[in-house]
């Protein structure tokens, strides 16, 4: 079973939209995977009239934002601990119930 600790995410969040809508959705995926996740937003204007305001995030494995950047170009930073990811997993076995032949492609004819 191959099972990821961590994984990042590209974020485009246009200035139309509020800025912690993005924020709900990155927890969302640390919790259900179980896993680390950095959402790297961009910020200023990637394409002419297309302006985005950044707002990056490190999520750890419990939904918990350990880094978010302002609306400005920066570097953000946090630890990643393995023995939480494993910590976390053992307090919410989902990953456990999974059921790897019920997704599987048919094989070809």
């Amino acid at each position: 079973m191959l099972v990821f600790e961590d994984f990042s995410r590209p974020s485009r969040r246009s200035v139309i939209e509020p800025p912690t809508s993005e924020i709900p959705c990155v927890r969302a995926r640390a919790i259900e995977n179980q896993c680390y996740v950095a959402a790297a937003g961009q910020v200023g204007e990637p394409m002419p009239g297309r302006p985005s305001f950044g707002r990056s995030l490190i999520v750890d494995p419990w939904g918990t934002v350990l880094a978010q950047a302002p609306d400005e170009q920066t570097v953000i930073v946090a630890e990643v601990d393995r023995a939480r990811v494993r910590e976390v997993r053992a307090s919410l076995p989902s990953l456990a119930n999974r059921r790897p032949e019920s997704y599987r492609w048919p094989a070809r004819a």
